[in-house]
């Protein structure tokens, strides 16, 4: 989540930058452990902890947003639930996924 945001009363622009934090551990010293001599663009280790909630929390506390997070529900629900996908979209994570 990437936001410009203007306050008219303050006449201030701010910019917040939620887009997400590599795991504590994720550290050059450890990917070289593994051999790895740059970045890889794909796998486990390109996942970053996703940022956008907090950063709407960000913005709703710190710069006088004034809307609440119980829009959410429908997605906490099928968050903690899951969803039905097509089967060859099962039949593709089932092969991408790592042991």
């Amino acid at each position: 989540m990437f936001a410009i945001v203007y306050d008219v009363k303050a006449n201030k622009l701010y910019g917040i930058n939620a887009s997400g934090w590599a795991p504590k551990g994720l550290t050059i010293e450890f990917l070289q452990k593994l051999g790895m001599k740059e970045m890889p663009k794909s796998g486990v280790h390109t996942i970053d902890v996703p940022g956008a909630v907090d950063g709407w929390q960000s913005w709703r506390t710190s710069l006088g947003g004034k809307k609440t997070f119980g829009g959410f529900a429908q997605a906490i629900r099928t968050a903690r639930e899951g969803f039905p996908v097509p089967e060859i979209t099962a039949s593709y994570w089932s092969q991408a996924r790592i042991n």
